[in-house]
């Protein structure tokens, strides 16, 4: 058979063709440089999930090793049941929805002129055997420069179920401003 190959047009056109061998030659190359770089990114990402997996590895051995006591235990689960006691209790999703819009106003009513306020959406979370929504709004309207501090200050930490998400200023002659503001609720019984 190879011998019927060796005899066939296609081989003597390929010994007489220079081009054509240099050009199978050039295939292989590609072809091997190929395979290669293949393997060595399989290498190299599987190489990087046994790094993480080591220092994963090492952190449990370290945590084991360290174990936690009774009342640092007591004590974070105390500062929990107070952080959630901040958080105010609504009974459905739609209650939480109107206690955000109420509370958005008071932002609006204290330094935000042309208000608009828009419901962006709202996040049902589930910790533990709690129940929480995360109602985002969007505010826009206009924004005195000298109003930016007081109005970043009213999101310090006193208010911990109020996160500023975003804020987009533009001090121009109009002080355009748009917030979006997270308001975390609780399911409970008020």
């Amino acid at each position: 058979m190879i011998d019927a190959f060796k005899q066939s047009a296609a081989w003597a056109e390929f010994s007489s063709n220079i081009r054509l061998q240099w050009m199978l030659v050039a295939i292989a190359a590609i072809l091997l440089i190929s395979g290669t770089k293949t393997l060595f990114d399989t290498l190299s990402e599987n190489r990087s999930d046994a790094m993480r997996t080591h220092q994963m590895i090492e952190k449990m051995v370290a945590a084991a090793s360290n174990p936690v006591s009774e009342e640092a235990m007591a004590n974070a689960a105390n500062k929990v049941e107070r952080f959630y006691a901040q958080i105010p209790k609504v009974e459905s999703a739609s209650i939480a929805e109107a206690e955000a819009f109420s509370a958005a106003s008071k932002i609006i009513n204290t330094t935000i002129a042309r208000p608009r306020s828009k419901l962006v959406g709202t996040e049902t979370l589930r910790i533990s055997n709690k129940t929480f929504w995360q109602v985002r709004i969007q505010i826009d309207g206009g924004l005195h420069e000298l109003n930016l501090i007081p109005l970043l200050a009213f999101f310090d930490k006193k208010n911990l179920q109020i996160r500023l998400n975003s804020l987009d200023f533009q001090p121009d002659t109009r002080g355009n401003v748009t917030l979006v503001v997270d308001y975390l609720y609780m399911q409970g019984k008020v």
